[in-house]
């Protein structure tokens, strides 16, 4: 069915491709799911990139895991990890957000710009370390849940 890269694979796969391994992972997946089904059931993995596209490809993949592994995964759980991931992601990246000034003359706080861009730049960095571990951990809960269902398949 699906090919199982190690969870420490998965890891240092997304750390080298600076998470571009997530994507790679879907369009893979996408493929393996849409042969054994014998049709088109999920769309092109391009939609993963789209704000809003994102949550409605997860769902399509979603139910077209149920369907291979005939309902031993759930596409509400496949669903919810991903929403998970995501949250997760959102969440822990606002905790970045500054009040650069204030509007009482005592307590002003006045930066360069090259502190700005250095905070800026370490806020950017935070998300994308946030996002690239929300990805992580959906790709490895899902694989490994893949795993399980094959191996109750081959046993």
């Amino acid at each position: 069915m699906l090919n199982s890269p190690s969870t420490k694979r998965i890891i240092l796969l997304q750390i080298v491709t600076f998470g571009f391994y997530f994507f790679r992972w879907c369009s893979v997946s996408r493929r393996e799911i849409n042969q054994v089904l014998g049709r088109a059931k999920i769309p092109t993995t391009w939609l993963v990139a789209l704000p809003a596209g994102n949550y409605w490809w997860m769902w399509q993949y979603a139910e077209g895991l149920e369907a291979v592994t005939r309902g031993r995964l759930k596409r509400s759980d496949t669903f919810l990890y991903y929403i998970l991931a995501t949250c997760f992601s959102l969440v822990f990246s606002n905790f970045g957000n500054f009040n650069f000034h204030s509007s009482n003359s005592s307590t002003d706080l006045h930066l360069s710009h090259n502190a700005i861009i250095g905070i800026v730049v370490g806020i950017l960095v935070l998300v994308y370390l946030l996002v690239l571990t929300g990805n992580t951990f959906f790709i490895c809960v899902t694989q490994r849940r893949i795993d399980k269902a094959r191996g109750k398949t081959t046993a």
